[in-house]
């Protein structure tokens, strides 16, 4: 199972990836990142982001679908499931098998989002278990604000413009 790596993507070299994997053009994988295609496919967009410790994995009868401008916050699980374009997943967020977050929405830092849940377009999804809370317009203009500010940094990340040690001094 091959891993495939669009053009111009930051892949940090602290963050793992394994199996049948497929990343968009200009996306980012931040430090301690996990992607684990080793029981399904993992396809990520374009122009989405990882951030750092969030995982993404998959089992026998769910792929994980990444779509274009997505973010993945830091410390969140994305378990199995589809996230469609223009999508912030908040940190420590955890996304269980079989769900659907729709296009333009937001989902809060720290909700869980149960197997098979059903979202709607524009959605801001909060709570353990989440729920809809809202929906409106202008969480799509945030999602896209958000992934843009990723590029800015993915950019800067490639150019070089940060020190980065791994581990010791």
């Amino acid at each position: 199972m091959p891993i495939r790596i669009g053009k111009n993507c930051y892949i940090s070299k602290s963050s793992v990836l394994i199996g049948d994997i497929e990343i968009g053009d200009f996306s980012m994988v931040m430090e301690n990142a996990v992607i684990r295609g080793d029981l399904n496919r993992v396809i990520f967009g374009n122009y989405s982001n990882i951030q750092d410790n969030a995982t993404i994995h998959v089992d026998f009868n769910h792929e994980a679908n990444i779509g274009d401008n997505v973010s993945i916050g830091h410390n969140a699980v994305v378990h199995g499931s589809t996230i469609e374009d223009n999508v912030i997943i908040g940190m420590g967020a955890i996304i269980m098998n079989g769900a659907v977050i729709k296009s333009g929405s937001v989902v809060a830092a720290g909700t869980v989002v149960t197997e098979n849940f059903k979202g709607e377009e524009n959605a801001l999804i909060i709570g353990v278990p989440g729920k809809i809370k809202r929906t409106g317009n202008d969480l799509l203009e945030y999602a896209k604000l958000n992934a843009s500010s990723y590029q800015n940094l993915r950019v800067n990340y490639l150019d070089g413009k940060y020190d980065i040690k791994y581990g010791g001094r």
